[in-house]
């Protein structure tokens, strides 16, 4: 495990994809209050909002990929 020390030099992202582009109040509040409460300490975050994304389309996309790829591996002989 890392030293608290180490933790001055990261910058962490919180990536937040919303299909529509809309936030919740109260999801925007807390990030809001994070980045305040971490720059208070000395450590940066950085905080990416990003529209026109869907978790759930992107996991879908991801499976149809591995389901393709297994059934292309199954007629590719060893």
């Amino acid at each position: 495990m890392l030293p608290e020390s180490a933790l001055a030099e990261m910058y962490p992202v919180i990536m937040t994809p919303s299909h529509d582009g809309k936030y919740f109040h109260n999801y925007t509040l807390s990030l809001l209050n994070i980045v305040h409460t971490n720059a208070a300490y000395g450590l940066p975050l950085q905080v990416m909002m990003q529209r026109g994304e869907s978790l759930i389309t992107r996991a879908q996309q991801l499976r149809d990929h591995i389901l393709r790829k297994q059934r292309m591996d199954a007629f590719i002989p060893d």
